[in-house]
């Protein structure tokens, strides 16, 4: 497998699709952080509403 990847696919594009995945990741961790603290605003007036 090694021997096809590094044969077809150049070492440029993998670097740029880890790096894009990277990226991707970080913006995933930023939304579940932001997401996390919607529902603690929103677990908040619902226990107020209680």
């Amino acid at each position: 497998m090694n021997f096809i990847s590094s044969s077809y696919i150049p070492d440029t594009m993998i670097a740029e699709l880890i790096s894009s995945k990277n990226k991707e990741i970080d913006w995933l961790k930023e939304e579940i952080k932001f997401l996390r603290g919607e529902n603690e605003k929103l677990l908040l007036i619902v226990g107020e509403k209680i």
